[in-house]
C-alpha cells in the first residue's frame, strides 16, 4: 500500500499535467474521484459550485479571494460550454468592457443563451452568474471568440448595449468606438 505522501503526489501529477495545458478550473468528471477528493482535502482544489472546481494554494484561507477571481472568466467560459454548447455570448456591455480591456470582475454576469432559463447561480464572494433566455440571440458572424470567452463583436456590442451604458461607462464606450475601423460595421 502506496504511503499518504505518494498517493498525494499521484493527484498532484494529475493537476500539473492538467495545469500545465491551460486548465485552472475543473469539473467534477475532468478528475477521478479519489484524486479529486484528496486534492480538495489537501487544499489545492476547492469548490465553486457543486461539481466545479478550481486550483487554490493549500495554505489560503476561506477568506482569501484572489483564487476566484483568478479563476472567474475561466469558470464562466467553462461552465457555458458545458451548459449551453456554442449558443452563448456575454451581455453587450460586458462584452464592451471587455473589448476596452477592463479586468473588472462584476458582481453579475449575464450570459445570453438560447437554451437560458432566466436563473441566477449564485458564486463565491458575493458574485453570480445570470443566464438570459436570449429571444433575439445575436447572429453567429457578431460574436467572437477572447480568451475562451463568448463576445459580442465591438460593432454589435455598441448596437445592443443600453442607453446607460454609455452614461456609466463613457471611456469602455470610447476606447470600443475608436476600434470600429469601417464606419459601415
Amino acid at each position: 500500500m502506496a504511503a499518504p505522501n505518494a498517493k498525494l503526489a499521484e493527484s498532484l501529477e494529475l493537476l500539473k499535467k492538467a495545469q500545465d495545458s491551460g486548465k485552472h478550473v475543473f469539473q467534477s468528471t475532468d478528475l477521478p474521484r479519489v484524486h479529486r477528493e484528496r486534492l480538495v482535502a489537501s487544499g489545492f482544489l476547492r469548490d465553486i459550485v457543486k461539481g466545479w472546481y478550481m486550483v487554490s494554494k493549500p495554505q489560503g484561507h476561506d477568506g482569501d479571494s484572489t483564487a476566484w477571481y483568478a479563476s472567474f472568466f475561466e469558470f464562466v467560459a467553462a461552465y457555458c460550454n458545458i451548459r449551453f454548447g456554442a449558443d452563448w455570448y456575454l451581455s453587450p456591455e460586458l462584452s464592451l468592457q471587455l473589448h476596452a480591456g477592463s479586468t473588472t470582475i462584476p458582481r453579475q454576469v449575464q450570459v445570453h443563451a438560447k437554451a437560458g432559463q432566466n436563473n441566477n447561480l449564485a458564486l463565491k464572494f458575493n458574485t453570480a452568474l445570470f443566464d438570459y433566455q436570449a429571444k433575439d440571440f445575436a447572429p453567429t458572424g457578431d460574436v467572437v471568440v477572447h480568451d475562451g470567452l463568448r463576445l459580442l463583436a465591438p460593432a454589435a456590442a455598441l448596437v445592443r448595449a443600453a442607453p446607460t451604458f454609455y452614461v456609466q461607462q463613457p471611456l469602455d464606450a470610447q476606447i470600443v468606438l475608436a476600434q470600429i475601423r469601417d464606419v459601415s460595421d
